[in-house]
């Protein structure tokens, strides 16, 4: 079974001082489904010391925060960021597919030099994206798809080295892209939180982490 690395949400709890990392307990379920084994990764664990022990076959890139860029008053999005930069460089690295996921995707966004904004109208419910013919995802998902959404930002401007496939049909924010030479990829839907889980999720997943 293959070993997929999982950034983690960041909690403050002031109620009992800690801070908690945090997964939704979908994504055991998902990625159960998907054939492949969760390995979530803790931000107190050098990035490095997970690929040297472990030796993880892909990096996920899970939803929660924003981006410090989007919210600097939050020192927990930093701190976040840092480790996931990190998860990005060291993927790279081992030659292994990096996946990001709603958040996830925003970070790749910013890694690779584009731009973000705030966006209204994609917090809850479901909308449609338009795939782009004859590109990756279009081998799993019809022209036009209905996906949930659950952000509140989208990426303005892509970097060089990235690639529009999937647009939102109201107003064209992106949805999916792809890196152009790399393995990296990101979505801004939740399939975890898609009951029963979407046959094409699960195909998606199976063929970027080669399952």
């Amino acid at each position: 079974m293959k070993k997929i690395l999982l950034s983690q949400r960041l909690i403050s709890n002031p109620s009992y001082p800690e801070v908690r990392e945090a997964l939704d307990v979908k994504w055991g379920s998902f990625l159960d489904h998907c054939g492949l084994l969760p390995v979530p990764a803790a931000v107190r664990v050098p990035a490095e010391t997970y690929f040297k022990a472990v030796k993880p076959d892909g990096v996920l890139l899970t939803g929660g925060n924003d981006l410090s860029v989007l919210n600097p008053a939050d020192p927990l999005c930093k701190v976040r960021d840092e480790f996931e930069a990190t998860l990005i460089d060291c993927a790279i690295k081992a030659k292994i597919p990096v996946l990001g996921v709603c958040r996830g995707m925003q970070m790749i966004a910013h890694f690779f030099g584009s731009q973000l904004s705030k966006k209204d109208g994609h917090v809850g419910g479901e909308h449609v994206v338009r795939f782009a013919p004859d590109h990756f995802f279009s081998a799993f998902y019809t022209e036009r798809a209905a996906v949930n959404t659950f952000h509140s930002f989208c990426v303005a401007r892509l970097g060089p080295d990235l690639a529009a496939e999937g647009v939102a049909e109201a107003d064209q924010t992106i949805e999916a892209l792809s890196h152009r030479n790399l393995p990296v990829r990101g979505i801004m839907w939740h399939p975890e939180r898609v009951e029963p889980f979407s046959s094409s999720d699960i195909q998606l997943f199976k063929k970027i982490f080669k399952v």
